[in-house]
């Protein structure tokens, strides 16, 4: 079509602002998308952190149940420990101390397994690691379950 040079100037400020519209509406359904986007990832989130927390809860409670059924049949109801506990104390303090074989094992698993708890937990928090899939949400809380069962 031949457009008049008197119409060239209107129809570049139309053009102009038919841009500005579109932009603006674009702007503000990508500001839209982004915030509905972070509100579900912190759903999840906190999903997953819940699941976490059920499956530990669920793990420390039956460890606690089998500690407490072993003590119960290895002890006789009447009588205690045979240790006083200044012994105890001081064979724990011995232990953390690395004074003993034992305790210089034991303390090395305990740094190990902090180390990897800590690895564990960066990687829990990389969106891309999620991503992967159930089996290594799995793994990675079954990770966190036998590290956390050192502490206890």
């Amino acid at each position: 079509t031949d457009y008049r040079s008197i119409s060239m100037p209107f129809h570049l400020v139309f053009l102009i602002l038919g841009m500005c519209c579109t932009g603006t509406f674009t702007g503000i359904f990508a500001g839209g998308f982004v915030e509905y986007l972070g509100a579900q990832r912190a759903l999840e989130r906190q999903q997953a952190k819940d699941e976490r927390l059920r499956v530990m809860a669920m793990a420390v409670s039956l460890l606690q149940r089998r500690f407490r059924l072993r003590r119960q049949r290895a002890l006789p109801a009447e009588e205690g420990p045979q240790y006083s506990q200044l012994s105890m104390k001081k064979a724990a303090r011995r232990l953390l101390h690395r004074q003993t074989s034992l305790g210089r094992v034991f303390m090395t698993l305990a740094q190990a397994a902090l180390v990897v708890n800590v690895l564990n937990t960066m990687l829990e928090s990389i969106p891309e690691v999620e991503a992967i899939g159930s089996e290594a949400r799995f793994v990675l809380t079954l990770v966190e379950i036998i590290t956390g069962t050192i502490f206890c």
